[in-house]
C-alpha cells in the first residue's frame, strides 16, 4: 500500500469505519460503508470509496467518489462504471471538492464526508 492509500485507511478506521481496499484499473480504492446524511437519500446505507492518485493526500483530497450499489448524484460530468471482485457493481464519478478542500483548517478525512461527502447528497 502506498503512502496516501495507508493514510486513508488509518484515518477512516480512527473515525469508527471498517475499510477495505480493492484496485481498478485507474487507481487504488479505500472503501467504506456509510449512511447517507441528507438529501432524498437520507438513511440509505450504501459503500462509499474513494479514489485518488497515490502521494497527493492529504495535500490533495480523493478526486473520485465510488458508490455501491450505483447511485448518481446526477449531476454529470466524468462518470465511470467498475465491478469488483467481489461481483459489487460500482459507480465512481468525478467529484474533486475544489476550493472547498483548500479553506478546511484541517485536511482530514473526518472534513472530506462531513463537508464534500454531505455536500454531495445535500442537492440530490
Amino acid at each position: 500500500m502506498a503512502d496516501s492509500t495507508a493514510l486513508v485507511k488509518a484515518e477512516l478506521e480512527s473515525l469508527g469505519y471498517q475499510t477495505s481496499v480493492f484496485d481498478t484499473p485507474r487507481r487504488r480504492v479505500v472503501s467504506f460503508g456509510y449512511t447517507i446524511e441528507t438529501g432524498t437519500h437520507k438513511g440509505k446505507e450504501v459503500s462509499v470509496g474513494v479514489g485518488f492518485d497515490e502521494g497527493t493526500y492529504p495535500e490533495y483530497p480523493p478526486h473520485w467518489v465510488y458508490i455501491t450499489p450505483p447511485l448518481s448524484d446526477g449531476k454529470g460530468g466524468a462518470i465511470e462504471k467498475y465491478v469488483d471482485a467481489q461481483g459489487r457493481t460500482w459507480i465512481a464519478m468525478s467529484r474533486p471538492p475544489g476550493d472547498l478542500w483548500d479553506r478546511l483548517p484541517t485536511k482530514h478525512m473526518d472534513s472530506y464526508i462531513k463537508e464534500h461527502l454531505r455536500r454531495i447528497w445535500s442537492a440530490v
